[in-house]
């Protein structure tokens, strides 16, 4: 199973999402926009939603999308929704790979 998990990132030092790095269950992490860390997850959301997926369906598979800043605010400063669009076409290119 293949899961997007589209929030505040993750925080790459918690046991569970270091122990899912290691092991290859997070496939992919970026940050829309790119500023973003995805992987310095400051407020918990995105990781604790991680962490509970990796326990709860052992053998699914995350990519990590971080669209919102450390207070949790999705920003877009045009007022557009290009963000989501990109980050939406990025996961669905790669859900969608050797299916």
């Amino acid at each position: 199973m293949r899961v997007a998990l589209l929030d505040s990132g993750v925080d790459a030092s918690h046991p569970d999402i270091r122990k899912a790095l290691n092991d290859k269950r997070i496939r992919d992490a970026r940050g829309f926009p790119a500023s973003l860390d995805p992987r310095g997850d400051r407020n918990g959301h995105g990781t604790h939603g991680a962490s509970v997926f990796m326990r709860t369906a052992p053998h699914a598979v995350l990519y990590i999308a971080r669209i919102s800043d450390d207070d949790g605010n999705i920003r877009d400063e045009k007022l557009e929704y290009s963000p989501m669009i990109e980050v939406l076409s990025f996961h669905i290119c790669e859900l969608s790979t050797n299916l």
